[in-house]
């Protein structure tokens, strides 16, 4: 989860990166997703590793480096605004449970 802008630095143009349990900080999830983003990486598959051992907590992702102009009018946010967005999301979420359950 911390290591991936250090692959950055180099020319490649695939990445096969399996992750295991959750940082506590879901701002560190959004960074690395984007960051992923922001280089040109996109990702074209996610695999869960169902193994007995895992305990379902580690998952594969599979991305591409596709050349800039390849999504030139795709607007990618950054971590922190996603991180606000999700917030938002969750608090109206919230309400809208607390709304049903009342």
């Amino acid at each position: 989860w911390y290591s991936f802008r250090d692959w950055f630095k180099y020319d490649i143009r695939q990445l096969l990166v399996e992750t295991h349990s959750l940082p506590k900080r879901t701002k560190t999830i959004l960074e690395f997703f984007y960051g992923f983003q922001h280089q040109h990486y996109y990702l074209y598959h996610k695999e869960p590793n169902i193994h007995p051992k895992a305990k379902g907590e580690g998952i594969e992702w599979a991305y591409i480096r596709l050349h800039p102009d390849f999504l030139q009018n795709v607007t990618v946010p950054s971590a922190s605004e996603a991180e606000a967005e999700t917030m938002s999301l969750n608090s109206e979420t919230d309400r809208t449970e607390s709304a049903t359950l009342e």
